[in-house]
Formats: C-alpha cells, structure tokens, sequence
C-alpha cells in the first residue's frame, strides 16, 4: 500500500510529456510575440532618431538663415541610417531634388525622411506597401515624381515592384537614376511582363518627330531597311532596360548569328537576376556595330543598340532618352 502511494506522489510531482510539449509550444510562441514586438520597436525607435535628427537639422539651417550665417548644419551620424546632401553639410540639399535626405540603410525595413530647406517642409517615404508600420509614409508615387529626373504621371505598379520613367541619354545615366531611386532598370522576367509594360508605360515622343526610327516609318510597313521588326508598322519608341551584354565580353560582334541560348549567357540584368526571357533575338552586328545595350520599345520588342559615347551610336536612329525603373516594394 505504501509503495503504490509512494509511486503516485512521485507522478504527481512532474509534467506529462504532453504537458511539456504544451508548454514548449507556449513558450516558443510567447518569445516569437516577444521577437516581432522587439523588432518593431526597434524599427520605430530608429525611424524617430532620424525624423527627430532632420527636425533637429531644419531649427539648426533656419536659425542660421535668420541670423545671416552659412545655411550649413552639424553632421551627426544616425543609427541605421545615412545623411546625404551636397557638400557633405549643406541645407540646400541634394543637387538631384534640393532635399536634404535621411536614407535608411534597409528602405524596407524603415522610411527615408527628407527636409526642404526653402519650403521648410520635411516628408517621408516607405517602399515596403505591405507594412503598416509607417503607413504615413507610404506615397512612393509622390516621391518618385518629386524628383526632377523622374517623368511625371509614369508610375505604375504590379505585384511587388513600381515602375517608373527615368531620364537618361545613356544606359549608364538612366542606371544611375534608377539606382538613386532604390531600384534598378527593369528586368523583364516574361511575356506578361513584357506586354504589361507596353500596354501600361507612358511613352514619350522624341524631341524630332520627323526623324529615325519615329519619323521614319508612317506605319505602312512592317520592316526598316536594316531588317529591324516593326510588327504591324507604326512610329518606334525606346526606353532603356536592365540588359547589357557582360562587361568582359562587351564588343562581341555577330550576335545575332548565336543561339539563343548562347546570346542569353553573354549577357546580365543589371539586377543580377538570370537571364531567362529576350523577347526577339540579337541583331548585333550589322555594318560591324558592337551592341551591347538594350532597349524595349512601344511596339513590345526588344532591340540592342550601341555605346552611346561611339561616333555610330545605333541609339541615335531610336532617339533614346528614357528609362523604365523598377523599384522592389515588398
């Protein structure tokens, strides 16, 4: 009779291994509410230094106007993010839309805050539009098309990236204006993709409407003498895209006569993803021009065209002055 008392007061002490499962399971879920409160915290604590340091930096630039001085303000480094301007201390502001800028270090993760020295205004904006936890910052719309370089009413969206024009007479110079923006030039992933972005994207007229591959062709044929495709006629329109032949194999000539398989190899996205989709081959090659840079055009297709900084330059018929970013949103 003791033993089996003895036995029961025993069991009576721990847990069942049901019990501890159960607790464990608790325990696991308690800390992951612990861990995304913590984070979110922190993610708000670091976006409040940089407003209060911009707010900090607004008195700091308008004390300094008022009294006559150098409209210049006291560099103080923000956790998580970095202050861009001209100068390195400058109220006045980044040349490329005059606002003095507190760029977060991950932009999906916390906003960007911008001061406006002659409006005395300091905004914000937040790429990631599936986080409400800076809801008033997430006009990416407005933002974009506050920059002068950035054509306004072209900003569209599709699953998790915006879309955008961008100004450049080089693929190099719309590359970098995108890369201002948080993104890169757009890399077409298929055939939907490409068709939506024709169908949707704000084409531009070229500056001389009588020339090249805009005033050339008045729609009554299919075909340029170089044996360019114009499916369907029509007045061509280029945008730079993501894709270039490879730096180390740029001047490949005679593209056009590979594979394609061969020709996806030779060449990137300028995101780094693979190349998987060209929508019309290569026509590299013709009259001994080395085309490494490419363009989508209103008609749908894809055309290489050559260095703009050679004499021959092929972008010249296209009149190419634009780009298409593409900007991750989520």
């Amino acid at each position: 009779m003791m033993k089996k008392f003895h036995k029961r007061l025993i069991s009576s002490c721990g847990f069942s291994l049901i019990e501890l499962i159960v607790v464990l399971v608790i325990a696991a879920i308690l800390a992951q509410i612990g861990f995304i409160a913590f984070n979110r915290f922190t993610r708000r604590s670091r976006a409040f230094a940089a407003k209060t340091s911009l707010i900090n930096l607004k008195s700091e630039c308008e004390s300094n106007r008022e009294l006559g001085l150098n409209t210049t303000f006291t560099l103080l480094p923000v956790m998580g993010y970095s202050i861009a301007t001209r100068n390195e201390n400058s109220c006045l502001g980044q040349v490329i839309d005059d606002k003095v800028a507190a760029l977060s270090d991950n932009p999906l993760s916390t906003p960007n805050y911008f001061y406006d020295f002659d409006k005395g205004e300091i905004s914000c904006n937040y790429n990631n539009l599936s986080d409400n936890l800076f809801k008033n910052c997430n006009d990416l719309k407005s933002d974009l098309e506050n920059k002068n370089f950035v054509v306004k009413d072209s900003y569209l969206e599709r699953g998790c990236s915006a879309y955008a024009v961008v100004e450049g007479r080089t693929w190099d110079q719309a590359e970098a204006n995108s890369q201002k923006l948080g993104g890169h030039l757009v890399t077409v992933n298929n055939k939907d993709e490409n068709n939506w972005l024709t169908s949707n994207l704000k084409w531009l007229e070229p500056p001389n409407t009588n020339y090249g591959a805009y005033g050339w062709n008045d729609g009554s044929s299919g075909y340029y003498p170089n044996g360019f495709k114009n499916v369907g006629g029509g007045k061509i329109i280029s945008y730079w895209i993501g894709l270039k032949e490879k730096d180390e194999l740029k001047g490949l000539a005679n593209q056009g006569e590979k594979s394609p398989e061969e020709q996806r190899n030779n060449v990137v996205w300028a995101d780094g993803t693979p190349v998987e989709y060209i929508n019309q081959g290569r026509t590299d090659g013709g009259n001994g021009v080395n085309e490494d840079y490419f363009v989508l055009n209103n008609r749908g297709y894809f055309n290489d065209i050559e260095d703009p900084s050679k004499p021959t330059y092929s972008s010249d018929w296209q009149q190419v002055n634009y780009g298409i970013v593409e900007i991750p949103k989520c």
